[in-house]
């Protein structure tokens, strides 16, 4: 095989895995497509999940086809060289840039989802008053509203209550009915309370961001079993305000320390390269 032609696939192998994590870092950090299916299944067989191998193991399964490649493709690439100091360099010169190119592409992502963040609400925007009894009938803003309703205490879930399984964090979920009540609930309110007697203290009137299908996996399933009825599509009220800018700002930040991480190898690898070639 050419050089020319092991370059092509090796550089299409990486954009396959590239692909990959963007997708399961995008499922994961939001808690949807493959990432959320497969939370759901954990959940129906054994009642709790595991968050890490739920995030990590599937794309590594997914990128392996291509891991596979390029590993076949480097072998076959080392069987045709020449040994000596100056192959070695060139090796080494090889993987810096592709260190190098990897730690740029995490800065772009980065930046994107920096620029994306930017573009989302921040909490300054005057809320829109919205009626509670009109959700899932009617579309729903997409910037702060304000409604009024009841708080539910019999319908209180969150990690805390159910063993804090699945790494969810600590809020809480109240059920907020309009008024007068009816079934199924379809809205909840995130409470981040270190003390479920904490939650007497929500008020009637509620200012946040609502996310439609927006509670965890196990706060879903912890309803289901208690025999509470919840609306398809429900929706939950975030009531910080960073909110909707809060996964995004997360992804920025991971790209850019994989990009610190990736780079920080590129130049350690030019480095040995460099010496390489002048021993």
């Amino acid at each position: 095989m050419s050089e020319r032609r092991t370059n092509m696939l090796i550089a299409l192998c990486w954009l396959w895995v590239a692909a990959v994590a963007f997708y399961a870092g995008w499922s994961a950090l939001g808690s949807r497509g493959l990432y959320r299916r497969l939370v759901e299944l954990q959940i129906g067989w054994w009642g709790s999940y595991d968050p890490t191998l739920t995030a990590f193991l599937p794309g590594l399964l997914l990128a392996a086809p291509g891991f596979g490649t390029m590993a076949r493709l480097a072998m076959d690439r080392r069987k045709r060289e020449p040994p000596g100091p100056a192959t070695e360099a060139r090796r080494r010169r090889r993987l810096a840039r592709l260190l190098a190119f990897l730690g740029l592409a995490f800065v772009l992502a980065g930046a994107g989802a920096w620029a994306l963040a930017l573009g989302m609400p921040d909490g300054t925007e005057p809320p829109v008053r919205f009626d509670l009894a009109t959700l899932g009938g009617a579309p729903v803003p997409a910037g702060r509203v304000i409604l009024a309703g009841t708080p539910d205490p019999a319908t209180v879930t969150g990690s805390a209550l159910t063993g804090g399984r699945g790494g969810e964090g600590s809020s809480f979920y109240v059920g907020f009915r309009p008024s007068p009540a009816r079934a199924p609930l379809r809205l909840f309110v995130e409470h981040n309370a270190g003390d479920r007697r904490e939650l007497r203290a929500i008020e009637a009137v509620q200012i946040g961001y609502l996310v439609e299908n927006g509670l965890p996996p196990l706060a879903l399933h912890d309803l289901r079993v208690r025999g509470i009825e919840v609306a398809s599509p429900h929706y939950v009220l975030r009531t910080g305000a960073s909110a909707p800018r809060a996964p995004y700002l997360l992804f920025a930040g991971l790209g850019w320390l994989a990009a610190f991480l990736f780079l920080t190898a590129a130049g350690i690898a030019a480095l040995r390269a460099r010496q390489r070639a002048s021993a």
